[in-house]
């Protein structure tokens, strides 16, 4: 279940890069090209934050007023809130191989094997770990796609840093936001868990449920 492999040969790929079906459904959904490898984000040549940073410092408020200075500020903050804090508790789980996720099972499965535990419990054990890493990864690749757009979205308005470019940024975070929200809540209905949404006007994110 968690091997990647190719469509065209059956044989499993190593260190291939894997694709986000959130990434490109958003650009979909949105009339944004979807050539482009999602990991591939322009300016991530190592001093993207620097430029967007710079941008920041450099808005003029008489041109921009304070009110869009803030959204920009609240969008930088918010991109490293999600993948400093909010990803740090899904990133472990998806760095766990096969073998890894055997050696999770390992305790459970002697204690099986000694009939400490029954089958049942055994099988609940494993089904609700397994319910975990899927939860997991699901919600990992909506921050993961939250991020990674956001700061495309940052660096294509330090390119400009005009009034018009920021009626573009603005537009394309807002249905980021209502995307990026709409597929999380979608996750914590269906597993009835506590999932990470973005505030209206960026300012970070907060814990909600939804449950069946």
């Amino acid at each position: 279940c968690h091997t990647t492999f190719s469509w065209k040969t059956g044989n499993e790929l190593i260190n291939a890069a894997v694709h986000n079906p959130h990434y490109f459904e958003y650009r979909r959904n949105n009339n944004l090209t979807i050539a482009r490898n999602p990991l591939d984000i322009p300016g991530q040549c190592g001093n993207h934050w620097y430029l967007i940073d710079r941008t920041y410092n450099t808005m003029n408020p008489r041109v921009f007023g304070e009110d869009k200075r803030t959204i920009v500020g609240n969008v930088i903050r918010l991109t490293r809130h999600i993948q400093h804090v909010d990803m740090r508790v899904t990133y472990p789980l998806m760095t766990i191989d096969d073998y890894g996720i055997r050696n999770l099972n390992q305790s459970d499965r002697i204690l099986y094997m000694l009939n400490r535990i029954t089958e049942k419990k055994f099988k609940e054990i494993l089904q609700k770990r397994e319910k975990h890493m899927l939860k997991t990864n699901e919600i990992h690749q909506v921050l993961e796609m939250e991020t990674e757009t956001m700061i495309e979205i940052l660096y294509k308005f330090s390119q400009a840093n005009t009034i018009s470019s920021y009626r573009t940024f603005e537009e394309e975070l807002k249905n980021l936001r209502v995307y990026g929200n709409n597929s999380l809540l979608e996750i914590s209905k269906r597993y009835n868990c506590v999932v990470p949404l973005m505030y209206e006007n960026f300012r970070g994110t907060y814990s909600s449920s939804k449950g069946p």
